[in-house]
């Protein structure tokens, strides 16, 4: 089921239920931000094919979780899992 907003009035307590919510995919929104706020400041190299990729710089509130020879896994907050 879809979110509601409902507004409650203080005094006479009349709660009015207003349509759904739009929703937004979760992966259309994370790819969105990988795309928007994490690709552009992310300063990455492999500088020899034998041993893990250097991470300079990371925007936040990005994480790097970690790196390997021709990868780096990166983690926003807002998407945990």
């Amino acid at each position: 089921m879809a979110p509601r907003l409902v507004i409650i009035e203080p005094e006479s307590r009349a709660v009015t239920a207003i349509s759904p919510l739009p929703m937004r995919d979760p992966i259309q929104a994370l790819v969105q931000g990988v795309r928007q706020d994490l690709l552009p400041e992310l300063h990455l190299e492999s500088i020899d094919p034998h041993h893990p990729v250097v991470v300079h710089r990371v925007p936040e509130p990005w994480r790097c979780l970690g790196v390997g020879n021709y990868a780096a896994v990166f983690l926003h907050p807002d998407y945990p899992e």
